[in-house]
């Protein structure tokens, strides 16, 4: 479970930077620090355990996280 919520942190701060647009054709993302901050906390006490690992990556702050989750 450790390992899952780790992994889960990695990904969430690996979010679409302006300056690699031009590389990866996605906008880039400005997540606040106090919502990263709240956001790492959250996963690393679990609530976010069923949402997929994948979900967190390269997506941006907690709406969108939640929102690529919902999508088939």
């Amino acid at each position: 479970m450790t390992l899952e919520r780790a992994g889960k942190l990695l990904r969430f701060f690996a979010q679409p930077f302006y300056v690699a647009e031009a590389y990866t054709k996605q906008p880039g993302v400005t997540v606040g620090l106090a919502e990263s901050l709240r956001v790492c906390r959250e996963i690393l006490d679990g609530v976010y355990d069923a949402v997929p690992t994948q979900a967190f990556y390269f997506t941006g702050g907690l709406d969108a996280v939640l929102a690529r989750a919902a999508a088939p």
